[in-house]
C-alpha cells in the first residue's frame, strides 16, 4: 500500500495508513486503485460550478426519458 501526495510516495502499512490520510495523502493499493482519500481536498469554484451545471442537465434529460417512457407505457 503507498501515500500518495504530490510527488511524494510513500509505502504504508495498515497501522500508519490513517495517520498519512489525516496528513493529505491518498491511500493507493498494490494494484494502483486509491482506498482512501486524504483530507482537506478542496475543489476549485470553477470545476464545482462546471459539475453543478452538467449535473443539471443530466437530471433534465433523465426527467425526460423518464417522461416519454412513462407515455410509452
Amino acid at each position: 500500500m503507498k501515500a500518495v501526495k504530490g510527488n511524494r510516495v510513500y509505502k504504508v502499512d495498515e497501522n500508519s495508513k490513517e495517520d498519512y490520510r489525516r496528513r493529505g495523502f491518498d491511500i493507493v493499493d498494490d494494484k494502483g486503485k486509491i482506498v482512501a482519500y486524504g483530507a482537506g481536498k478542496k475543489v476549485s469554484i470553477e470545476k464545482y460550478v462546471k459539475l453543478e451545471e452538467e449535473n443539471k442537465e443530466l437530471k433534465a434529460e433523465l426527467a425526460k426519458l423518464k417522461k416519454s417512457k412513462k407515455t410509452e407505457e
